[in-house]
Order: C-alpha cells, then structure tokens, then sequence
C-alpha cells in the first residue's frame, strides 16, 4: 500500500494535488493507495482546548473519499500516539496497515514533537524496507497553500479567496431548528441552522450569497440586532422561491460571496427594503458568479483543448460519453459542435481557461440534459478543478436551461470520477458496454434527478 500522512483540514487545493500524486504513483506501481489521518487535531490532545476546524472528521472523511484515494485510514490521536518517534509510527504503519510506500507531502513532518525530517524518514524507510518519496508542492502565486491562511480568510469574511484555495464552496452543514418565526412574518422565511459541530467555523457575521442544497439563498450569519438582544449568534437561510416545511431536514449550505456586514436597522421596515435590495444583488451575484466561471466556446479554445490531449485515449477515459470517439484535432473538435441541441462551454480562472464541457440534448425533450466531453487542463489535474466542473455544468443545466434530469456516462476503472459524480448527486441507473477501437469497456449510466434534490 503506497499511502500519505497528514491532518488535511478542509482537504484544501494543496490535500487534493497530493492525493492525486498518490493515486498516480499507486497505480503506476499496482500499489492501493491511502491517506492516514487522524480523527481530532493534535492540538486539542496535547493543549486540552478546542480548535476550530474547517471539516470535522465526519465532513473530512467524506471529501477524502470523494478524491478517489482507494482506502482512508483515520487514527485515534492520543496521548501515547503523540509520544511516538517517527520511526516507531512508520514500523506500526508497516506492520498493522500493510503501509510499505510513503509519499511526505510538502515540509510535513510526524514523529514526537516533529523534530525530524524528510532525510531521517528515508533512512528510516530503508531500514523498515519502506519506498519514502517526496511530493511536488502546489503554490498559489508563489506561496504554499495552507488551512490555516484559509482559516483566517473565512473568519475575515473573505469567502470567496477561501474558496478559490479550498477548490470548492465553504459549506456547513446543519439540521433545520424551530425558530421564531420573524422572517415568515415580514416575508423573509428562513431556515434556522442548528447541530452544527461545535468546532466548525463559522464565517464572520454578515450576509451572504449562497447555495443551499443546490438552490439559491441569502445567508445571514449573525446575531439579529433589528429584531433580538440575546446576541446569540445563528445561521438563517432564505432559500429564494422556497417555502416549505423542512423541519428536522439537514440541509448543506454552500457558501459563495460575502455581501455585507449585518446591520442594525431603526424599524422593521427598514430592514424589509434592504432586504429586498439584498435579494436583488444576491439573486445578481450567483448568476455572475455561474457566468464568470463559464463562458461559451471560441474556435481558438479548440486548439488549447487539443493540445491538452497527448492520445484519444487519454480523451476518452476523461470524457466517458457513451460510444462515442472522439477526435483530438482542433478542426474535429469544431465539427463536433455542429449541429443544434450542442452547448459547449468553457470555464475559466481569471483569463486562464482552465476547462471544457459539453452540454447537449440527447433527444427532442428539453427536460433532459446529457454532460459529456468533460475535460480539464492536464496541468491541472488533481487540483480540484473537475469537480467544480462538473458542479457549474450541473448548476448551469439547471437554472440556465431548466433541465430536469441530467445523465452521463462514466467507464467503471475510472473510480475517482465514479466517486465524484456520486458525491454530487448522481446515481447509477444501469451498466453498459464501450466499444472502443473494437475494445470493449464496461460502464455506467448514471443520472441526477432534478426534482429529487432537497428543496427543489
């Protein structure tokens, strides 16, 4: 087993690069591939405080299985873990989890007080018969990723940089509570959030653009200063266009821009228009947000498509549309556009394209809306721009083109894909055959029911 180690809070754009590093180099080797990590911060054992984290363990385990790592191992730390040398605690790995190959990520350290390092692990593996290589680092404009810069981001209010180097949306997590009711009184009804794991973070106070379960909301996050005095600190939701009971439903709010501080207002009624105006720019804000990252397609984005496929094959694991093979060549790539019921769209990071998806009709009926020619910059890869993807292309079917099933293709040795498209709601429907260059490969066809999502 070929495995890495760390605590990976928030499974972060840096965690994700170094999975990768670990898939790859796994199944290179016919090795399983592993991530060891532990199940509270070291911190809270040996300080005896809480620390505030960005995924509880139960969040965490989720987004490092959805990485497509082949097995998580989480440890119980404790008093007697901490005080293991590091050679002791790469023999258990050894010996009680058939570890025999450790990728050490960028300037991590282990071992009783961390006081040894990279050289002292490779001669620790050499003498334990364990393969120990170091990872590539990945920077953000020259500087490490790191949870605890994002940490203070997200308390800062900066949502959207947080965002950008978690690879995903800050979400929380939380079972809907009773509350008082006051925002279905003045036209504003709210989902109160509540079992939230006490050691989450929450954002600062204030109001936010945001996704709830999919749909689009207006988060407050504060303590009401118009309408309460406790000055207890509660997370709301508006989800917009909604109003239904769903009380006792867990809901997971995705956490988008960061709009304005909360305020306190001289009336009631003065808190209703700016609320309206608060809708506005949040209704506003997620559609820009949808649309900055995907754009339509230009001819000269099939040259830079083409150039991330070094073989059709490559292409066609990534794509996985159903019998279909498809060409490299920037004139092929125009030519499959052709026709009506194609939307190809590129997402972009700043003015880096950074991907590309086709949306198409398979049939005569607009309800439904097939995502395939997924592809993602080969540069890119394992850095968490294919899920985000995936997660616009499906917020984009849905509100821009009002689809109410989406379908896709997916070959079954491609698990990391496999596991993200479950992750984002898809289900297998059934198994089908791939005849690729009279090769036949086995898969699924997997569908995301529009209407089945909570709240819509």
């Amino acid at each position: 087993m070929l495995a890495t180690i760390g605590f990976f809070d928030g499974v972060h754009r840096g965690h994700q690069y170094l999975i990768s590093q670990v898939i790859k180099l796994a199944h290179e080797q016919d090795m399983v591939s592993a991530v060891v990590t532990f199940d509270c911060h070291p911190q809270q054992v040996l300080q005896g405080k809480p620390i505030q984290l960005l995924t509880p363990i139960d969040e965490k385990r989720k987004r490092l299985e959805a990485t497509g790592i082949d097995k998580c191992i989480v440890l119980p730390f404790t008093q007697q873990l901490s005080k293991m040398s590091a050679y002791d605690f790469m023999r258990m790995l050894r010996d009680d989890y058939d570890i025999n190959a450790l990728l050490i990520g960028f300037d991590n350290c282990f071992g009783h007080n961390r006081k040894e390092g990279f050289d002292q692990y490779v001669d620790y593996g050499h003498e334990l018969g364990m393969n120990v290589m170091h990872a590539e680092p990945l920077l953000n404009d020259g500087i490490k990723i790191s949870s605890s810069h994002i940490k203070s981001l997200i308390n800062s209010g900066d949502i959207s940089k947080a965002n950008e180097l978690l690879g995903y949306n800050y979400c929380i997590t939380g079972k809907v509570v009773e509350g008082k009711h006051i925002g279905r009184s003045i036209g504003f009804p709210t989902a109160n959030i509540g079992n939230i794991p006490d050691e989450k973070i929450i954002p600062k106070e204030g109001v936010y653009a945001a996704m709830v379960n999919g749909r689009k909301a207006m988060l407050n996050i504060g303590t009401n200063p118009t309408i309460s005095d406790n000055n207890k600190t509660t997370v709301e939701a508006h989800i917009i266009n909604f109003n239904g009971n769903i009380y006792g439903e867990v809901l997971t709010i995705e956490i988008l821009h960061r709009m304005r501080d909360e305020q306190h207002f001289a009336s009631i009624e003065a808190l209703k228009q700016q609320l309206h105006l608060d809708l506005t720019t949040i209704i506003s804000t997620i559609k820009n947000h949808l649309q900055c990252k995907l754009r339509g397609f230009f001819f000269e984005d099939a040259y830079i498509i083409s150039s991330w496929c070094k073989s059709k094959r490559e292409l066609r694991l990534w794509s996985a549309d159903r019998y279909k093979d498809y060409p490299v060549t920037p004139s092929e790539i125009i030519r499959m556009y052709e026709g009506d019921g194609k939307i190809p769209l590129t997402m972009m990071e700043g003015e880096r394209i950074v991907g590309h998806i086709m949306l198409r009709y398979p049939s005569e009926d607009k309800d439904v809306i097939r995502l395939c020619f997924v592809i993602v910059d080969n540069a890119l890869r394992g850095k968490g721009y294919g899920r985000e993807l995936l997660q616009l292309a499906i917020n984009y079917a849905r509100d821009i083109l009002h689809a109410k099933r989406i379908t896709l293709g997916v070959f079954c040795d491609n698990r990391p894909a496999l596991e993200c498209y479950k992750t984002l709601g898809f289900t297998v429907i059934y198994n089908v055959s791939y005849i690729i260059d009279g090769e036949k490969w086995k898969g699924y066809e997997m569908e995301l029911l529009v209407s089945n999502l909570p709240l819509l």
